[in-house]
């Protein structure tokens, strides 16, 4: 294509750009596509509304210095939010958008959502970046009124802290029984064999750190250590590339994660199958990506992210496992709907459920200043509902609390009732009548009665001291509160649970009443 020229012939387009990774790429065509680290870049300008030449020219300008300065990720962002406020601007002139004047500012400020994600107003702070190179670069296209416009207000930030300041039900952190009703599903899913390993794995990740999925994308499986600490013991620490930060590259700088030995160990081991797995596929198969692209897919990378999966096509992944997840939300009634950025609301909640400090969940969250991290402080008073009887049995049903398969009379009923150690008694609630029995011998080593009712092996007796033990643990939890909503809602599940069996024990006790009346 030939080289574009504005019309005081001052600017023209290079031939060639090169990104900060390497990657290079013809700005002159009216498409951009080029691999850039582990991203698929595709900018179409035959999307924007139409242009004049020159003004043209002065956006692909500005998004050339984003390809050479920022992130991959950044640019097609970028993009996206210069397409909306063209778009815009030619809906209202009915006219090809040239230049950017006071009045078009003044105008989309006061633009609400409709057709745009964001407020006008927050859509204009985003743009900052964009106005101030094209200004500074001194490109036609953009008005010297336009500019003293900018200088001259305030607007109002990124509205991403709402969802969480609000705990929407739809779109913000999770409850402790929806979250825990998600992981419960994923550990049945991929029991099933209805999930892969790696989907199991990244859930997991994402759900334990609070890690963005295109920080997965750019894992390896060297990333993943066990060391020993000065006691001896094994600890499992992950290194977490900081992919979001837009001066760096995908793998320039980490973070250091520690995890929980029960996550640990599987996750250790799935990382060594992935590797070996890349074995006569990579010189050093260490490099290996922890979550590889699936067999079919187009193999277009090279260099450091070979086999590694895009951050879009990593997302896609999730997005289709997490359709699996089959939980109603105790909120709603309705499907709980699972995405990235509900793990990470829930996990900055959490943090500030416990007392951390601003730049503890700063740290936590991987953000590098500590502004986003104070709406989650914001949030924590009355986090924690308050559970009763009233509030559980309504509840208990629509978040699948118990799994249990069948309801027996007492032991003798029992699928093990000649094995009296089947029998799980509560000792600080009744230590003679049992509250069920176990119908497995494949000793779990959870902590009894509580992990009991929230199995499909537990068979509770009709009679058992369920709703006793219940309203211990709601007499727990009353006390708790008073040191804080987190430590008070641990067993909200479990509660939960037990309140279920109550009822439905009652209810089975009058049925059989009835038949035998």
């Amino acid at each position: 294509m030939k080289t574009i020229h504005s019309e005081q012939n001052t600017w023209s387009l290079p031939s060639k750009v090169i990104t900060r990774s390497g990657a290079s790429f013809d700005p002159r065509h009216d498409e951009w596509s080029y691999t850039d680290e582990n991203n698929d870049v595709r900018i179409r300008f035959d999307l924007l509304p139409p242009l004049s030449q020159s003004f043209l020219l002065s956006v692909k300008l500005v998004l050339i210095r984003f390809a050479e300065e920022r992130a991959p990720s950044t640019l097609h962002t970028t993009f996206g939010k210069v397409n909306q406020f063209l778009t815009c601007l030619h809906q209202w002139n009915c006219a090809s958008v040239s230049p950017i004047t006071e009045i078009d500012l003044i105008n989309f400020k006061g633009t609400k959502r409709e057709g745009l994600r964001v407020s006008g107003e927050v859509l204009l702070g985003q743009l900052g970046g964009v106005f101030h190179w094209w200004r500074e670069m001194g490109l036609p296209g953009f008005t010297e009124e336009a500019g003293i416009f900018l200088d001259s207000v305030t607007l109002k930030s990124n509205e991403t802290g709402e969802r969480v300041r609000i705990r929407c039900p739809i779109h913000g952190p999770f409850t402790d029984i929806e979250q825990q009703n998600v992981i419960y599903a994923m550990d049945n899913l991929f029991a099933a064999g209805e999930v892969s390993e790696s989907m199991y794995m990244a859930t997991w990740l994402i759900n334990a750190l609070g890690v963005r999925p295109k920080q997965l994308a750019a894992m390896k499986v060297c990333d993943v250590r066990a060391k020993k600490d000065e006691d001896g013991e094994v600890a499992y620490q992950l290194d977490v590339p900081r992919a979001k930060q837009p001066d760096s590259l995908a793998r320039d700088a980490f973070t250091v994660r520690e995890v929980i030995r029960e996550l640990g160990i599987p996750l250790l081991a799935y990382a060594h199958g992935v590797q070996n797995s890349h074995v006569g596929r990579l010189a050093d198969p260490s490099q290996a990506p922890l979550f590889p692209a699936t067999a079919g897919m187009a193999d277009n990378k090279t260099g450091t992210f070979r086999f590694h999966a895009s951050p879009p096509q990593f997302h896609y992944w999730l997005k289709v496992t997490w359709k699996k997840v089959k939980v109603v939300s105790e909120r709603t009634g309705e499907a709980l709907r699972v995405h990235a950025h509900r793990f990470r609301y829930t996990f900055g909640t959490r943090m500030a459920q416990e007392n951390c400090t601003l730049e503890q969940i700063a740290a936590g969250l991987d953000h590098t200043n500590v502004n986003s991290a104070a709406v989650y402080i914001a949030s924590t008073p009355e986090i924690a509902i308050r559970l009763d009887e009233k509030v559980a049995s309504t509840v208990a049903p629509l978040a699948h609390a118990f799994l249990f398969k069948r309801i027996i009379k007492d032991g003798t009923e029992a699928t093990r009732r000649e094995d009296l150690s089947s029998r799980i008694i509560d000792m600080r609630t009744d230590r003679r009548k049992p509250v069920g029995s176990c119908g497995t011998e494949s000793g779990c080593g959870l902590l009894k009665p509580l992990a009991c009712y929230s199995c499909s092996s537990f068979e509770p007796w009709l009679d058992g001291p369920h709703r006793q033990l219940a309203e211990r643990l709601m007499a727990e939890r009353e006390r708790f509160l008073e040191g804080g909503a987190r430590i008070a809602s641990i067993n909200d599940q479990t509660i939960l649970s037990v309140l279920y069996v109550a009822r439905v024990c009652g209810e089975e006790s009058k049925r059989r009443g009835i038949l035998h009346g």
